[in-house]
């Protein structure tokens, strides 16, 4: 009875096992697929443990997609060892992989700082000692049966990385001219000015920011010795897009602003502000813009409009 019982259990076993390789369209897709399901679930041990068995199970034979099951397994890896701070396996990772592709790219979309890094480390590596690209080797045919012609793998087009700035911080300085308008324009004349921001890019694409400035404003009155002059502190929000070797800079802010004569900065009001910059060059510690910023200052009863133009320079890390 026992005997009888395991030899059922035997074949059951092998109907299942073919059923599930039967489904496979490709070698290793069941432990490809196993292995992202454990990644998306953060269980990192069972995801390297699967996605490296499909790493072991895949061959160019048959599989017209093997450089994107390969890419996608092998980004994975490096994406479980950054997680635990092993950037050396994670670069092994994509050194391998590049030995494979050397077009290998990462796909469009925010990636953590060190996944690139560890990119980068790797494409130095493969630049400063280039090796011959290994021939995946085919597996062993029976004799009796005709050899499988291998199909080429399709290449993975290559994405053209960003040509913005890789450093995300930078800390402005700037000259100004102030344009002022209107009943303001009849009190006081444009003045000059200057300005400090700091802004951060946590993103390719956004970025966000803290600016003070400062404006002189003699008096159309000469009889006064008094000038008017400005303080204002607000907050940014940026976005950034290229424009040839340069970055276009756009944003929006809200602050603060105090006004008076005699250094009596007695007159408070709301700031809103837009913001309009052409800076050169993309990349690089250090960079020059020239930018203008249409304000609004709502404060009382009233309102003012006024226009700040000028050069600024940057430090960027």
């Amino acid at each position: 009875m026992t005997r009888a019982l395991f030899f059922c259990l035997l074949i059951v076993s092998g109907l299942v096992a073919g059923q599930v390789a039967a489904e496979e369209t490709f070698s290793g897709q069941v432990e490809l697929a196993a292995g992202l399901a454990c990644h998306r679930n953060l269980d990192l041990a069972c995801a390297q443990e699967r996605l490296e068995q499909a790493l072991a199970a895949f061959s160019a034979d048959g599989d017209a997609n093997y450089m994107a099951h390969v890419g996608k397994a092998r980004m994975t890896l490096a994406l479980i060892h950054v997680a635990r701070d092993d950037l050396l396996r994670a670069e092994k990772e994509f050194y391998t992989l590049l030995l494979l592709d050397p077009a290998f790219a990462l796909p469009p979309g925010d990636h953590p700082p060190k996944l690139k890094y560890v990119l980068d480390q790797a494409q130095r590596r493969l630049e400063q000692k280039p090796e011959p690209k290994p021939k995946p080797e085919p597996k062993p045919e029976p004799k009796s049966v005709p050899p499988v012609v291998t199909k080429t793998p399709k290449r993975i087009d290559k994405v053209q990385p960003r040509a913005s700035s890789d450093r995300n911080q930078a800390l402005w300085a700037d000259l100004r001219m102030v344009v002022l308008f209107g009943d303001d324009a009849d009190a006081a004349s444009s003045g000059v000015g200057a300005g400090l921001a700091w802004r951060f890019w946590p993103s390719e694409h956004w970025g966000m920011g803290v600016r003070y400035a400062y404006a002189y404003h003699p008096l159309q009155d000469e009889s006064r010795d008094a000038a008017l002059q400005s303080m204002a502190l607000g907050l940014e929000a940026l976005t950034r897009m290229m424009v040839g070797i340069a970055e276009l800079h756009m944003g929006l802010g809200v602050g603060a602003q105090s006004m008076g004569t005699r250094d009596r900065y007695d007159h408070w009001g709301a700031l809103v502000h837009a913001r309009i910059a052409l800076v050169w060059p993309a990349k690089g510690p250090w960079a020059l813009s020239i930018h203008m910023e249409p304000s609004l200052l709502v404060g009382g009863d009233r309102s003012s409009f006024f226009l700040p133009m000028g050069l600024a320079g940057a430090w960027r890390w």
